[in-house]
């Protein structure tokens, strides 16, 4: 039940965050705002849930790191999908470069593919490159999950 409990709210606070960024730069601002609000919600009442009310959580340090990275995973396969078509991009693999993180992502990714070793042994497109590590990023998410409990 853990699993799927901690899985569950990964999954629906990355959602919120990537459909709220994405009416925020749409210039549905109003919209934007009420998702931000429904996931400080969610944050908060999940945290006073679990540790007070239903379901006491007691988290090994092991625990909680393999959490904190099960969340950058799926966060890494899921975020720039989501609000690339909250946004209405065609290309779902866009890395935007205007955050902190999205500009050392896609730095890497251009650094990996196109001056490492493994971009020139394996020559594959772009897109299909973001879509493999995507996919691996949701498998090793999932994986993190189940091996925390």
């Amino acid at each position: 039940m853990e699993k799927l409990t901690w899985g569950l709210l990964f999954l629906t606070l990355i959602v919120l965050d990537a459909i709220g960024d994405g009416l925020r730069d749409r210039t549905l601002k109003a919209i934007a705002r009420t998702l931000k609000s429904v996931l400080l919600f969610i944050l908060l009442g999940c945290m006073l849930f679990f540790q007070t009310l239903y379901w006491p959580v007691i988290l090994w340090p092991e625990q909680c790191v393999l959490l904190i990275l099960a969340y950058a995973f799926l966060r890494l396969a899921l975020f720039d999908v989501v609000y690339n078509i909250t946004i209405g991009y065609p290309y779902i693999f866009w890395i935007s470069g205007m955050g902190v993180f999205s500009k050392i992502h896609a730095k890497f990714i251009n650094w990996l593919l196109t001056k490492s070793w493994l971009g020139k042994w394996l020559m594959i497109s772009r897109d299909f490159f973001l879509l493999f590590l995507r996919l691996f990023a949701l498998v090793v998410g999932a994986l993190l999950i189940k091996w925390a409990f």
